[in-house]
């Protein structure tokens, strides 16, 4: 699949409750949540836009932000809103990644893009032993119309449309990445994902 017709979105409208800080500006060994996302991302977009909910966030990027279709209605709102825009502007997909997984890296998308561009199907999804990662996927426009008639219906799930589209996966057994749906929420979890990336924790905390 050609990057020039490929929209990247940055789903980091969330509240990061249980975090105590905003982490998409957390740093990880150098690079903040965000920034990492928005690299990995770039490697098969040729722009990525921020889903941001329901307001524009980060004004300071320079970023164009969409805003969720339905409030209060989860990372669905987003990607229908990302799936707009990507239709609007004539691209030919979407790749879709959140800000708190910080594994999923360009190697990531590189190997879904590559799927799904030899491929008919509809969108490509990471599988991981725990389950499909639809935050980590790329979904062709032809996915725009099930996933909005879903979110009207108040159907939220993100996998609420997949019935009605063609879903390939790449898992995560076929990557050179350790565990690369990994999920960051908490301090605690911040602190392993510290020291997977190789950073001294205690002088840090010191």
């Amino acid at each position: 699949m050609s990057r020039k017709r490929t929209l990247g979105l940055l789903v980091c409208g969330g509240q990061s409750r249980r975090m105590g800080t905003d982490k998409a500006l957390v740093d990880l060994a150098g690079s903040r949540f965000l920034d990492r996302a928005m690299r990995s991302l770039e490697s098969v977009s040729y722009e990525v836009l921020l889903a941001t909910g329901a307001e524009p966030r980060y004004a300071e990027l320079g970023r164009e932000c969409v805003l969720d279709e339905v409030q209060d209605a989860g990372p669905l709102s987003g990607l229908v809103a990302g799936l707009r825009a990507a239709r609007d502007r004539g691209a030919a997909s979407l790749a879709i990644s959140a800000c708190d997984t910080p594994r999923a890296s360009s190697l990531v998308f590189e190997a879904l893009a590559q799927k799904l561009g030899t491929s008919s199907a509809d969108a490509v999804l990471l599988r991981t032993e725990q389950g499909i990662e639809p935050l980590i996927a790329i979904y062709n426009v032809s996915c725009f119309q099930p996933a909005l008639e879903a979110l009207t219906e108040g159907r939220r799930r993100m996998t609420s449309f997949h019935e009605s589209v063609d879903i390939i996966h790449v898992d995560e057994a076929e990557l050179p990445v350790e565990a690369p749906a990994t999920n960051v929420n908490t301090p605690f979890e911040l602190r392993a994902e510290r020291e997977f990336f190789g950073e001294d924790v205690k002088e840090r905390e010191a």
